[in-house]
């Protein structure tokens, strides 16, 4: 008969095996550990800034998001004359260590699936259906959010003003031809991201470089490229490898994008502290919870409901509906511009 408990059973049971699905334990889903999400991951585990949020009473009004400053400028550098007055007090120029800023979450995204529990009381059934239809939510978030990151940090890129630099400089963008493109140029564009007072970098590539890096360890059997895999180890903390499609789908061209681990943030709101399903509603049957996606570690709040359907199964028993919204709230924050006027982003495009 229908009515699984699926709120005391069957979704805990459910939320604990998601990680075997992201990580292709699971054959029947081992797509979901194909995809990479890489740009999203990466500001997730690895920004600094800190977030603090704000209140007006008991109401939630904003989020203030701390930046380490990174001035590269060092001021004037000729010599100065020694101070002939002063000597009682020490008198320090204090420009600060941080930078704040106020956001309010404006970025929303959510899916939704529902299924009914005519599963004959199955609750294993339930449980594999239930998981696959959170898997493909959680899945679909993580692909929006990680194109949201890609679009917000391409459109935040600055100009590439170093000098010497390979390639050529199209406003914000800096066009590098085909035949550039090996792991010597990785050498090249760090000159780029030092002159920009990009200090803690990191490489987000998709396919500009993928084959060669791919192609590195093969090639360390021939004396003469031996070079190329070490190379690219040396970048290894430094660069990382998305997902062709997203970038194209966003961007329309073959971009390699260069950001600032210390310029960039993610603020990502959860109204429900607890991982277990909470009965907040008794009347309409409303529980709320939050997921962390094991691909990239964003927490998503989920609310679900249980109602009753209109019909009743082949023995005359009720059949309920099982509705479910996975949601995120939040953004992608970005450091004011430094006093040497960069943002923090370059782009390196394919041409």
């Amino acid at each position: 008969m229908p009515n699984v408990n699926f709120a005391g059973s069957v979704l805990p049971r459910t939320l604990l095996k998601l990680g075997t699905v992201f990580s292709g334990g699971d054959a029947r889903y081992a797509q979901y550990n194909n995809k990479k999400s890489s740009a999203i991951k990466t500001i997730v585990e690895r920004q600094t800034a800190r977030t603090n949020e704000l209140f007006n009473g008991n109401k939630c009004v904003g989020v203030d998001v701390t930046f380490y400053k990174d001035c590269t400028p060092l001021g004037a550098y000729a010599c100065a004359a020694p101070p002939t007055t002063g000597g009682c007090e020490l008198v320090a120029t204090e420009t600060g260590a941080t930078q704040t800023v106020t956001y309010h979450p404006n970025c929303y995204h959510s899916e939704s699936f529902a299924l009914n529990d005519d599963l004959c009381s199955n609750e294993f059934l339930a449980e594999d259906v239930l998981m696959k239809k959170m898997a493909n939510a959680i899945d679909r978030l993580d692909v929006k959010m990680n194109r949201y990151a890609i679009a917000q940090i391409a459109a935040n890129a600055t100009t590439n003003l170093y000098p010497a630099t390979v390639g050529t400089v199209v406003g914000t963008r800096t066009d590098i031809p085909a035949a550039l493109w090996t792991p010597d140029l990785l050498v090249q564009i760090e000159q780029d991201i030092e002159f920009a007072g990009i200090n803690n970098f990191v490489i987000l590539d998709a396919y500009n470089l993928l084959t060669q890096r791919q192609l590195a360890m093969y090639r360390n059997v021939n004396d003469h490229n031996r070079d190329e895999e070490r190379i690219f180890g040396n970048y290894d903390s430094r660069i990382v490898f998305e997902n062709a499609t997203d970038i194209t789908t966003v961007l329309s061209r073959r971009s390699t994008l260069v950001w600032d681990l210390d310029s960039v943030a993610l603020v990502n709101r959860s109204f429900f502290p607890s991982a277990t399903p909470v009965l907040v509603d008794a009347s309409k049957n409303i529980y709320e919870f939050h997921v962390i996606s094991p691909r990239t570690g964003l927490k998503y709040d989920v609310e679900y409901q249980k109602t009753c359907q209109d019909t009743r199964d082949a023995n005359g028993q009720r059949v309920y509906n099982h509705v479910f919204v996975v949601k995120f709230l939040g953004g992608i924050v970005f450091a004011p511009s430094q006093c040497d006027g960069s943002n923090g982003v370059l782009e390196f495009t394919y041409v």
